[in-house]
């Protein structure tokens, strides 16, 4: 009987200890859990806070942002309002001449006004400057002194895209970069010297326009009447000229390096001298001498104002009585100083050449005694520096 009993308890022990083990694991997954929850709570409570502390940084952000624009946009309405009473009350009043003081006030005023304007307001202001016909050159006028000369203005990134009438437009040397004007009519008008990397003339009418030395990489001419354009030492890299009309441009030493355009617009093409073509390759170049009044001449010419003489007086004389050809010297022989001729040659119209590292020169004469003979080369014909050379016997 003891073997039977003791047959039967060892299950029942088990059985026991597998309830007790199982009891004993549930309240360690109880008491972890406890202990996550407990942990969690505030964890998600830290996490919420942050949560709530971004989103109102973020609207404080929002409403800091569209409070300094709102003051931004009453600051910049309130200097375009005292500018444009300002001029309005100075036109009623006076009449502008570049005579007078008048003119040079508004372009100091108009100056200052386009640095501290949002672009919105910047074409307004060049707006209302035509529409008071202070930029409106007249082409009857040899010198018109009542146009505005706003060089170095700040019209970057302005748009005008609906049909605009612009004819006559004066703006030498202002700064147009990344700015449009599609479907206007700009006959005429003058951009001579300006920077205008990346305008868009879309569908315009720019009949004799004048862009001679403006810098227009990546200009957009597509579709573009350009008729009478003068181009002339203009950059026109990568420009595009897609079923643009170009009857009678002047391309004469411009950069086109790069140009979407086709052969028919570079046989309608007035003049192509000295110009980089979109290949890379040279249209015509101009072979000529430079040196005004440098050749033979007859006797009958006199040293013309080009020539500069330096220690001596200089005359022209005749090589030999049964010669008509002529040279100048000395008028007086018994000189033994140095004797100098000097002139300045303008090779503007060579400035891509040079640039690109192909241009080349001859320079020869012939000469005697103590006599020598300066040239100096320049590309800017309001700065008359560059390299100078010389020649004479020695």
């Amino acid at each position: 009987m003891l073997s039977s009993k003791r047959k039967y308890s060892q299950p029942q022990d088990q059985d026991h200890h597998y309830q007790q083990t199982k009891q004993e694991s549930t309240k360690d997954c109880h008491d972890w859990l406890t202990l996550l929850v407990t942990a969690l709570v505030p964890l998600m409570i830290g996490v919420f806070t942050v949560v709530i502390t971004i989103a109102q940084q973020s609207s404080a952000d929002r409403q800091r942002q569209q409070e300094q624009q709102q003051a931004d946009n009453l600051q910049n309405e309130r200097i375009f309002s005292v500018y444009v009473d300002d001029i309005s009350k100075l036109l009623l009043t006076k009449e502008v001449t570049m005579d007078n003081k008048a003119l040079i006030y508004i372009r100091t005023k108009t100056l200052s006004s386009l640095r501290k304007l949002d672009t919105q307001r910047r074409k307004h202001l060049l707006l209302f400057l035509y529409e008071s016909q202070l930029l409106q050159y007249d082409k009857a006028k040899k010198h018109d002194r009542s146009t505005l000369n706003l060089a170095g203005a700040n019209l970057n990134h302005i748009h005008i895209e609906k049909p605009t009438n612009f004819n006559n437009l004066s703006l030498p040397g202002v700064e147009l970069n990344n700015a449009s004007f599609i479907n206007c009519h700009l006959q005429h008008s003058r951009f001579a010297d300006a920077e205008m990397n990346n305008i868009i003339f879309t569908n315009s009418f720019l009949l004799g326009a004048r862009f001679s030395r403006c810098s227009l990489e990546r200009a957009d001419f597509r579709n573009t009447t350009l008729a009478q354009v003068s181009f002339k030492s203009a950059v026109l890299r990568h420009a595009d000229f897609t079923r643009a009309w170009t009857k009678g441009v002047d391309f004469t030493n411009a950069d086109l390096y790069g140009a979407l355009m086709t052969e028919k617009h570079l046989r309608e093409a007035a003049l192509l001298n000295n110009a980089r073509l979109p290949n890379g390759s040279f249209a015509t170049i101009q072979d000529k001498n430079l040196v005004i009044n440098g050749e033979n001449f007859g006797c009958h010419k006199k040293l013309l104002s080009p020539w500069i003489m330096e220690a001596a007086i200089i005359k022209t004389f005749q090589h030999y009585s049964s010669s008509l050809n002529c040279s100048f010297g000395i008028a007086n022989l018994s000189s033994m100083s140095p004797t100098f001729i000097e002139q300045s040659v303008l090779v503007a119209n060579y400035s891509v050449l040079i640039d690109s590292g192909k241009a080349e020169y001859n320079f020869s004469g012939l000469f005697g005694g103590n006599a020598y003979a300066r040239i100096t080369f320049f590309t800017n014909a309001a700065v008359k520096t560059g390299k100078r050379v010389m020649i004479g016997k020695n």
